[in-house]
């Protein structure tokens, strides 16, 4: 309920009180995203697979219902083959996309998948998979990588 805006993007960074669990204030600042309003693409899509996973073991239709709100704001804006800028809103010169949010959400929209069986989300992780393995593989002769794209933390 925190850090999921109406939206369904996410917040990116929450502090909460150890003792009491409650919010310390308005949900802001990012250390990894343009700002504070801004949608980093693999805080979101850490998002959806922290919230599967929490409903894989709750079975919490609750969890549920968070991972979908945030699967279908990241299909709604990754664009036409899945692959997000490393900020949703990013802008030139700092638009690099994000491989580690499109192989994170490829395996989010599999489990969710599995646990819907809704083919929306089985069509949506074949596209990720297959954006992955035709756009995103690194060239070996110029990088260890073994997918390109990963630049977050370029220096602008």
């Amino acid at each position: 309920q925190y850090w999921i805006r109406s939206d369904g993007s996410t917040y990116h960074l929450c502090v909460f009180n150890p003792l009491t669990g409650q919010l310390n204030g308005p949900c802001t600042s990012t250390p990894q995203g343009l700002g504070a309003s801004t949608v980093w693409a693999r805080g979101q899509a850490w998002g959806i697979n922290g919230f599967l996973i929490a409903y894989r073991y709750t079975h919490d239709t609750q969890f549920l219902g968070y991972a979908e709100q945030l699967l279908n704001y990241y299909m709604a804006n990754a664009g036409k083959y899945g692959i997000p800028l490393w900020d949703f809103d990013a802008k030139p010169p700092q638009d690099f996309l994000d491989s580690s949010a499109t192989s994170i959400t490829a395996s989010a929209a599999l489990e969710f998948y599995y646990h819907t069986k809704n083919e929306t989300y089985l069509n949506y992780a074949n596209l990720l998979i297959n954006s992955i393995g035709n756009q995103l593989i690194a060239n070996p002769k110029i990088s260890e990588a073994v997918l390109w794209q990963n630049a977050h933390d370029c220096a602008f």
